[in-house]
């Protein structure tokens, strides 16, 4: 997986919001020494960069957004201090069986949840990182909408954070399916934070 302007190529996986109090935003870095800051990036904790800052966003409060590309995937995910989270806006996870599992079932997302966010943002930028915290689930490449999709459970984030499984079924009248994309917290390490590249 690249972030988007190709700062970085990584292998990936993710989470929707949590809250503040366990999972605090990335904190800024050092000060920038004498120079023009020409733009914000992530970092882990060994200093491997994440991607570009390309926004500040969220619903309760604003996290620092990183673009992604994996093959023809492109997302953002919002970037915690101790973890990584959905895009930003939330978007419920739904799978067609009863363990919220995608490598037994189908995940997708309901397109009503998608396109009421922001206005501003593209529906092929949502993303929801699972309860593992590892696994990222994006829009299926050039997939056709699924209608009257059979919900048997869902992803959701409560309000104290914790993303859990949830047998919900319901019918979706039109779902958007999902992929997912594993192993990014294989590939970065807690805590992040938010560096400056200075033009000297």
């Amino acid at each position: 997986m690249n972030a988007v302007n190709g700062v970085v190529a990584v292998t990936m996986t993710s989470a929707l919001l949590f809250g503040m109090a366990s999972y605090p935003p990335a904190e800024a870095g050092t000060p920038a020494e004498a120079g023009t800051i020409e733009s914000l990036v992530m970092v882990d904790a060994k200093g491997k960069t994440l991607g570009p800052v390309v926004e500040l966003a969220g619903p309760f409060f604003k996290l620092p957004l990183v673009p992604f590309k994996a093959g023809d995937s492109i997302f953002v995910l919002s970037i915690f201090k101790n973890k990584v989270a959905g895009s930003g806006n939330p978007v419920n996870l739904y799978f067609d069986n009863r363990r919220c599992d995608h490598k037994t079932g189908q995940a997708v997302a309901a397109l009503d949840e998608i396109i009421t966010k922001e206005a501003a943002r593209d529906e092929a930028f949502w993303s929801f990182v699972g309860a593992d915290g590892k696994t990222v689930y994006v829009p299926t490449p050039n997939a056709q909408p699924m209608k009257s999709f059979k919900v048997q459970s869902r992803l959701y984030v409560e309000p104290n954070g914790n993303v859990e499984c949830q047998e919900y079924p319901k019918f979706i009248p039109i779902a958007i399916p999902a992929t997912a994309i594993e192993n990014f917290l294989d590939t970065f390490t807690p805590p992040f934070s938010v560096d400056a590249v200075v033009k000297k």
